[in-house]
């Protein structure tokens, strides 16, 4: 990962037809995933999660260790760290979930990076009166932290985290609270996220879903219900347009 990838923004003309898209089918607030959606927060994750470990002296998580997938629960990404270093998995996670929310936080986020195009996209939607909302399975603490770090909270109403309403994606409760939060009905609005987690909450609130396919959830949500699918934020407006 290199600074200059994430240095340019995408040029505003790229971007055209985003909002006669938006206005056309009927979506009045866009909520999005944060992690492999708006930002690649991958390395500073697995960072955290090693620090957790090692913490509590459970082992050391070697650092070229990458999962196969980083999206879902935090259980299910300890549980596949333990399993990729033949570790037997704890019947209870809480105590390590917690230490990496502030191991986490101690970090600072020192390598995460927004999407390129990401940022315009949110800034278009502000623009043109679209609501819009983060829903993460990440502790809201966290989440805010990096949004206003990666200098996006401003363009974000409400930030809703697997800690908000006591229970997480793929449950659909999180999503439908948070639209709830925006005073938006699901069919008015769009979910944007990358792995089959969100797909699936998406399916299960009855709300449109984008599917941001350079995340971490690899080719798995393909099997669920998509309204589009794009590889990069500047393309979402033309893909958009290409669904009646």
């Amino acid at each position: 990962m290199t600074e200059t990838l994430y240095a340019a923004d995408v040029i505003p003309s790229a971007l055209e037809g985003l909002g006669t898209a938006l206005a056309r089918h009927e979506v009045s607030a866009v909520v999005f995933d944060l992690d492999g959606t708006l930002a690649d927060s991958a390395a500073d994750l697995i960072e955290g999660v090693r620090r957790s470990f090692r913490h509590y002296n459970l082992g050391e998580i070697p650092s070229t260790y990458l999962p196969a997938a980083l999206n879902g629960t935090m259980d299910g990404v300890m549980a596949d760290a333990c399993k990729a270093q033949g570790w037997p998995v704890p019947e209870d996670l809480s105590v390590l979930k917690a230490r990496f929310v502030e191991e986490y936080a101690e970090m600072a986020y020192p390598t995460t990076r927004l999407y390129p195009g990401a940022e315009a996209v949110l800034r278009l939607l502000r623009d043109a009166g679209i609501r819009t909302a983060v829903c993460t399975n990440s502790h809201a603490r966290n989440a805010t932290e990096l949004l206003n770090k990666l200098g996006i909270l401003s363009y974000v109403e409400f930030v809703c985290g697997a800690d908000t309403f006591g229970i997480q994606k793929p449950s659909p409760v999180p999503l439908l609270n948070t639209l709830a939060e925006l005073g938006v009905p699901e069919n008015q609005a769009l979910y944007v996220g990358d792995s089959v987690v969100d797909a699936l909450c998406a399916k299960e609130a009855n709300v449109r879903f984008a599917w941001h396919e350079a995340g971490y959830g690899g080719d798995e949500p393909s099997t669920y219900p998509h309204l589009l699918k794009f590889q990069d934020w500047h393309l979402i407006g033309a893909e958009l347009s290409l669904h009646p």
